[in-house]
């Protein structure tokens, strides 16, 4: 399939200094809604215009199909609805904060929970006014379509994918050359994606990482040197190729039917952009994230032509 071409869209529209998307990874919904931060405040873009959704420190993680939003605040986590907010029903230790990671119809949000000096705390499950804790030092990231929760768990040797299904917990396979890995997110068919680290003797080409690919009954995939961030219902894999674990991308990249496409090279009249990551993407194949102008760092929109 030929890749769509896209337009590039600066987020942070007539004030640059306003830094939309900067401190939190975007999340896009079907409609072009995103979530993030401006200004050190959890924030929506919408049609153009940014909007405040919480008071100073907050950060927004995650948006579901009807524009609900997830929201950190440094203590037990908000919802957000239609203008209207409320604190996550999760009861916390002091000194620990609850950290929403996704959010999907029906009220339901996963995350974990940090405390200052431990990079992990509990992970937890949240479904209506139902809530469950689910591991010691692991993160819950996505809600799969058959109810089971994936994310990741923190063992001796570093970071392994698992899922949850109630209260059992699951290793997902990782590729032969790997020992730790996270899933980051999934699609309505089941599928997963999120990334693995090669051991330190099978590093090559300057990448680490390998962007990684979980379908029902099927072995692990290797994708291609990297992170895969995001997945639609159509297959669509988003993400950025990087020299570092979770760190900074050296460039977005859009993978389709089986072929890797560099978000650079699909952008019309791109000027003296280069796009580093790709943090999300719909199912109209919009894409958000990050992009240097000139050497300015910005928040971006691509949308298909």
């Amino acid at each position: 399939m030929t890749p769509p071409r896209y337009h590039l869209i600066d987020l942070s529209g007539p004030n640059p200094s306003a830094k939309f998307g900067l401190r939190s990874r975007l999340a896009i919904n079907d409609a072009g809604a995103i979530a993030g931060a401006c200004d050190d405040r959890a924030a929506l873009w919408e049609r153009g215009k940014v909007h405040f959704l919480a008071g100073p420190g907050t950060y927004a993680w995650g948006i579901n199909p009807k524009g609900e939003v997830a929201i950190e605040d440094g203590k037990s986590g908000l919802f957000w609805r239609k203008g209207q907010l409320e604190a996550l029903p999760i009861q916390t230790q002091p000194g620990e904060r609850v950290v929403p990671r996704d959010i999907a119809e029906g009220r339901t949000v996963v995350g974990t929970t940090q405390s200052k000096g431990l990079p992990l705390g509990q992970a937890w499950v949240l479904k209506g006014t139902i809530f469950r804790w689910l591991a010691d030092a692991a993160e819950a990231r996505v809600l799969c379509p058959d109810g089971r929760v994936a994310g990741f768990a923190h063992v001796a040797h570093g970071d392994v994918p698992v899922v949850w299904q109630s209260n059992q917990i699951a290793w997902l396979p990782l590729p032969t050359r790997c020992k730790t890995g996270r899933v980051t997110a999934v699609n309505a068919a089941g599928i997963l994606v999120g990334s693995a680290m090669l051991t330190d003797d099978d590093q090559e080409e300057g990448f680490p990482t390998r962007a990684l690919r979980w379908r029902p009954g099927a072995s692990p995939e290797v994708l291609f040197p990297g992170i895969a961030t995001a997945i639609n219902d159509r297959g669509w894999i988003a993400g950025h190729q990087t020299d570092t674990f979770e760190g900074v991308g050296a460039g977005g990249v859009l993978w389709i039917e089986g072929k890797k496409h560099v978000a650079d090279d699909l952008i019309e009249s791109r000027g003296h952009w280069h796009v580093i990551e790709v943090h999300d993407l719909n199912n109209k194949g919009q894409l958000v994230g990050q992009a240097f102008y000139r050497d300015e760092l910005r928040a971006v929109l691509l949308d298909p032509r």
